[in-house]
């Protein structure tokens, strides 16, 4: 139940990435997830309780975390494709979340385990090493999904320690929404009203189901976060970087899909090897 979740997970967060990166103004589109998401969580708050002072220091930490992470994605795919971006930052977030949660006692890993690590490490090196390009530009490609991905690792951890300490999966999620979602909304009503207010009115109903699928993609792996290894779970969930790799192939018409995508799948067999 648990396995299968956290696939739907994975193919989630891949389609919303997908759905940022085809956009034409990917900001706008980014604040619009973000405020659709906050707004629905807002609507939920008054009927949940609030959360413990204990667990006030993981919602402060995982909204720095994600707040960060969304300006890396942004800059992630001005500078690179979908179909190397997303390998990178997710098989990065993978690997650190599962060292980090090691290191730190929550998990231990066994030589399996690490085994998968090594490869999975040789499969992102693989995509990141296939670019070409301007030593700026390649610099720019790489370096923003692998700090996206250290980002992702961080507040993973912090919501999977976070949701344990709250109770509810359900009023975990609620709360850190409305923590991190107003950031991002505020900034680009601020800077570009115009164009938030155009977007409102010609592509509302995409941008409304993009925020619906983030919003469950996350839920999901905070869930399960609750529920056991949160190396394990993080590891499992970036089988989205398989996902992506086909997504930025074919719907988006990304050159060297095939390389690609054989990259992500040395990084998928390195997370096979876990249990």
């Amino acid at each position: 139940m648990v396995t299968a979740l956290i696939l739907l997970s994975a193919i989630l967060n891949a389609s919303w990435n997908a759905f940022v990166k085809n956009d034409s103004d990917r900001a706008v589109a980014m604040a619009w997830i973000m405020g659709l998401g906050g707004l629905a969580s807002l609507c939920v708050a008054p009927f949940i309780a609030r959360p413990a002072p204990e667990v006030w220091p993981y919602l402060l930490a995982t909204t720095i975390f994600q707040n960060i992470y969304i300006g890396l994605v942004l800059l992630s795919y001005r500078h690179g494709d979908l179909s190397q971006a997303y390998p990178i930052a997710r098989g990065t977030a993978a690997l650190a979340a599962a060292i980090v949660s090691s290191a730190l006692g929550i998990d231990v890993l066994t030589p399996r385990e690490w085994a998968g690590i090594l490869l999975s490490s040789m499969g992102i090196a693989s995509l990141a090493f296939a670019a070409t390009g301007p030593a700026s530009t390649l610099r720019r490609a790489v370096g923003y999904p692998l700090l996206s991905g250290l980002c992702t690792a961080g507040y993973s951890i912090v919501d999977g320690s976070g949701v344990r300490l709250a109770g509810s999966p359900f009023e975990y999620v609620v709360w850190m929404n409305l923590c991190a979602s107003p950031f991002l909304p505020a900034y680009v009503l601020l800077t570009r009203r115009h164009e938030l207010a155009r977007s409102a009115r010609g592509s509302l109903g995409p941008r409304l189901f993009a925020a619906a699928v983030a919003l469950s993609s996350y839920s999901i792996a905070v869930w399960a976060f609750s529920q056991g290894s949160i190396g394990r779970i993080a590891v499992l969930r970036e089988t989205s970087v398989l996902f992506a790799a086909i997504l930025g192939s074919v719907a988006l018409k990304e050159p060297f899909g095939t390389r690609r995508i054989l990259s992500a799948m040395v990084i998928l067999l390195g997370f096979a090897l876990w249990p």
